[in-house]
């Protein structure tokens, strides 16, 4: 989780020192652990002004057993010890403009989590729950839907930062 964090802070700040990166707003997009890593770095960043997450856990521990069988070993212990130092309880209600997007039918992050992460947040947040959407959103309809909710979530928060 921590070299996941801080690859994506290096990423923003790469962006931000190219001539057109500037001090532009940030919107982040990041699905199951890259929806954590996303809420982890908006809660610290203030160039961060909307998040879209999607499959998003609130935690970890209780995924153990679903991540490792699905990771086929990618993922090992030391990633969960790690995991432990990051609350989403204290961190996500930094986070500005938060969409969570989730699979009813999620077989690796229960939709509880989802509920969780919305309750934690602060407004404005939104919380769309993908009918028949798996972990990955794999069904080309359902993806269709998540992409055009988190680009109309975009527009709504960061276009008009942008508008003279």
């Amino acid at each position: 989780m921590t070299g996941r964090n801080e690859d994506l802070l290096a990423a923003i700040d790469f962006i931000k020192a190219r001539p057109s990166g500037g001090p532009q707003p940030v919107g982040l997009l990041g699905s199951s652990m890259g929806g954590f890593v996303s809420l982890l770095v908006a809660s610290r960043r203030e160039e961060i002004r909307a998040v879209a997450a999607w499959a998003t856990p609130f935690g970890f521990n209780e995924l153990r057993d679903a991540i490792t069988s699905s990771s086929d070993g990618i993922i090992r212990e030391g990633f969960f010890d790690d995991a432990q130092q990051y609350s989403a309880a204290a961190f996500v209600p930094g986070v500005k403009n938060l969409l969570i997007i989730h699979g009813d039918r999620d077989e690796i992050v229960p939709l509880h989590h989802a509920e969780r992460l919305y309750n934690s947040a602060r407004e404005p947040r939104q919380l769309e729950i993908i009918n028949g959407g798996d972990h990955s959103i794999i069904d080309p309809r359902l993806r269709e839907k998540a992409i055009a909710l988190s680009l109309g979530w975009f527009k709504k928060y960061l276009v008009p930062l942008f508008s003279p």
